[in-house]
């Protein structure tokens, strides 16, 4: 059966798909070895039509295609060389057993089917922390599979429109440029349409998030997950017991840095500075990686000559300017702050983030990504990374500090948003043209069923609507070059808007009609299709003889002749009408 299906706490297998969850952590008890034991998750498919491939990361081979819904089991979980988090799963197609991996942004693992009436001392304290009811469907679960997690509702005050509109401004968040069409960006200034190419906002290799992807990762919701992206809210303070080298060395195995000089220095700059030594680790790893950079390195390559003997452990400052690239004033930051050793450079670079973002309300993974609390700095610009995933692959990074994961006792400050949308959005998987994509959809007195993105192309407006005189739609394209058509449907109840690219390429947006006006049918028309004709005298005949029985309504619209009964005359005076 299909694991939509089994999932009744849903209203269907279209709002299964967008209910998303959201949670955040403080610390946990529980540290040890670097291999932790993954527990086995039965899933389902979110997207359209999602690849599965040979191992973790796009450049790898793809062996099927999954779509909406399909069933799978969770069997690992991998780290790409992006950083990205890939699901190994196992799963039955056409009969076949098979594996593969597929990105962690297509998968929604299945938590237990929990009512409101359940535990009533829970529901109470969800209600006393203000959480809303979407995001309850999954606090109620993960409470029941993890009673050791707590959940701290974190209210923002922000308006979910504003914050995302911020958010998704162009530079503001960045992704790959080998990403998928749908998660890079078409607003001005992020992708040229005379040359057809994307706009580097650091180096040509970064570019602009579309706001669909942005929206993904901002609602908290899409991470209340049993897995590790859910380190993104814990807290980044330093707490004494809790933290441990060995914790430490199991975050730095594998990496340049792995070594007891390494891991004395991390957990002395923690204690220092009042900052989890998993964290500084985990975002030293992040930024230099396994082998580190010029970031590290005691000599750099020519163009960073100069800064020979300096170092930026967590590439403090490594921003572009008109004049320099990132890792040139990343690395003048050092030489300007003296960091002329890797110590100087951690337990500097520890005092900068404990004391610019962590002592300020920035104090996960999450806060440090998206700068939605007010620490005395306002909103939105004070983000200490623009790479859209690093608060996610930097909480796979930090798991492998802890044991028995799944039974630690840890607590999760969870952002919420005001009039956020009641089921927030899947990931885009589109890769298709973008000059055929709709930047705007809007239909002249009625709300859309959700909030118009550029890469859904179904949706439902309702209300008393006249069959005749659609309602007017106005529908915008990202090219200049595309064409957009409308085309009213009143036999199928919806409307189309066909956008055509100048490659001939097509995307095809449907406007599905629930019409709430009573429709008031001719007397004759008793097939209720709008028109009279031979058809209705035909069946009027087929009643006649006994081979159909009409309902009420047909009984009502049959009586063509208004004798009061049905009979071949009522059939004839149809005929008549139509010579």
């Amino acid at each position: 059966m299909n694991i939509i299906k089994r999932l009744n706490v849903f209203k269907g297998a279209v709002l299964v798909l967008v209910f998303s969850l959201v949670i955040t952590a403080v610390s946990c008890v529980y540290i040890g070895h670097s291999v932790y034991a993954f527990n086995e998750k039965l899933g389902y498919v979110t997207g359209t039509e999602v690849n599965v491939r040979d191992n973790a990361g796009t450049s790898n081979n793809i062996i099927c295609t999954l779509k909406l819904g399909h069933e799978v089991t969770v069997k690992g979980e991998k780290t790409a060389s992006n950083g990205a988090i890939w699901y190994k799963i196992e799963f039955v197609l056409n009969g076949e057993t098979k594996t593969g991996y597929m990105h962690s942004n297509y998968i929604r693992t299945v938590l237990p089917d929990v009512g409101a009436d359940e535990d009533k001392d829970y529901e109470d304290y969800l209600e006393l922390q203000g959480f809303p009811e979407s995001y309850r469907i999954y606090l109620r679960a993960l409470h029941k599979s993890h009673p050791t997690w707590t959940f701290v509702a974190l209210p923002t005050g922000l308006e979910w429109s504003a914050v995302a509109a911020e958010e998704s401004k162009v530079g503001a968040n960045l992704v790959p440029l080998s990403s998928i069409s749908s998660w890079k960006s078409l607003e001005e200034r992020a992708y040229d349409w005379n040359t057809s190419s994307w706009i580097g906002k650091d180096g040509a290799s970064w570019v602009s998030a579309s706001e669909s992807i942005v929206k993904y990762y901002l609602d908290p919701r899409n991470f209340l997950r049993e897995s590790s992206e859910i380190l993104q809210f814990e807290s980044l303070n330093y707490i004494e017991g809790e933290q441990t080298i060995e914790g430490i060395k199991n975050i730095l195995s594998g990496t340049f840095m792995a070594n007891d000089d390494y891991y004395r220095i991390f957990m002395e700059a923690g204690k220092e500075n009042n900052i989890n030594p998993y964290h500084i680790a985990s975002r030293c790893r992040q930024e230099v990686g396994v082998n580190g950079s010029n970031s590290t390195f005691d000599i750099k390559d020519e163009p960073y000559a100069e800064f020979n003997g300096y170092y930026n452990y967590f590439n403090i400052g490594a921003s572009p300017t008109a004049e320099h690239n990132s890792m040139y004033n990343g690395l003048k930051r050092a030489k300007d702050e003296g960091w002329d050793s890797p110590e100087k450079s951690i337990k500097g670079g520890a005092k900068f983030v404990a004391e610019k973002y962590v002592a300020v309300g920035q104090n996960t993974l999450y806060l440090q990504k998206f700068d939605v609390v007010d620490g005395g700095n306002g909103f939105y610009w004070h983000q200490y990374m623009t790479n859209l995933q690093a608060a996610e692959s930097e909480a796979v990074i930090m798991k492998k500090a802890y044991r028995d994961f799944d039974e630690a006792p840890v607590t999760y400050y969870v952002p919420v948003y005001l009039n956020m949308p009641e089921y927030s959005f899947d990931a885009p998987t589109y890769d298709g043209s973008v000059n055929c994509v709709l930047s705007s959809l809007e239909v002249e007195g009625f709300e859309l069923s959700r909030e118009f993105d550029p890469y859904k192309t179904e949706y439902t407006i309702r209300g008393e609507i006249d069959i005749d005189a659609f309602p007017s739609v106005s529908a915008k394209s990202f090219s200049p070059n595309a064409s957009v058509k409308v085309e009213n449907l009143p036999q199928e109840n919806k409307i189309q808007v066909t956008c055509e690219g100048a490659d001939k390429e097509v995307l095809v947006y449907t406007i599905n009609i629930e019409n709430t006006k009573p429709i008031v049918y001719e007397v004759g028309d008793v097939n209720r299709d709008g028109q009279i004709n031979v058809s209705d005298a035909y069946i009027i005949m087929q009643s006649e003889v006994g081979l159909l029985s009409l309902d009420d309504a047909q009984i009502e619209l049959a009586d063509v002749n208004k004798d009061g009964s049905i009979d071949v005359s009522d059939a004839l005076s149809i005929l008549k009408t139509l010579v």
